[in-house]
């Protein structure tokens, strides 16, 4: 499950970098793994805090998100 997490997270930085504002909610879904699977494995918290606070700041930017004129 780690490795669709990381997959995710960074197809979502990958996609963000090409403009495509989809990015933010493939990040997200890999925060939410991260999430789950952290909770399951280790239940680090700071970890679990810093992909809650990454998952909302990807909310954030997509629906902040304008495009270029």
């Amino acid at each position: 499950m780690d490795w669709i997490a990381l997959a995710l997270t960074l197809l979502g930085l990958w996609l963000v970098g090409s403009k495509k504002p989809t990015g933010f909610l493939v990040g997200g879904a890999g925060n939410m793994i991260w999430i789950l699977w952290v909770m399951i494995d280790s239940g680090s918290l700071p970890i679990i805090l810093t992909n809650v606070a990454i998952l909302f700041l990807n909310m954030r930017a997509w629906t902040r998100w304008k495009p270029t004129s």
